[in-house]
């Protein structure tokens, strides 16, 4: 399943392009599509924007809410 959320704060994260080390500052008011699993590090992939980027799952899960759960096209 992919998860749609809507940013009740701004949160920190980082490109997903192995090249690219800057954060960047997501604003309050973004929606992000979670596109991947947690992973240990606690970061999850996320598209914001239409750009992959990396963010921790304790943000997403405290500082976001829930607008739109779609299935993947492998899930029954």
């Amino acid at each position: 399943m992919r998860a749609m959320v809507r940013l009740r704060e701004a949160i920190i994260a980082i490109p997903s392009l192995p090249q690219s080390l800057m954060i960047v500052t997501v604003p309050h008011g973004a929606v992000v599509e979670v596109v991947g699993e947690p992973q240990k590090s606690g970061l999850v992939e996320v598209l914001w924007e239409g750009r992959p980027i990396a963010v921790f799952i304790r943000d997403i899960e405290s500082r976001g809410e829930l607008v739109a759960v779609a299935k993947t096209g492998t899930e029954k």
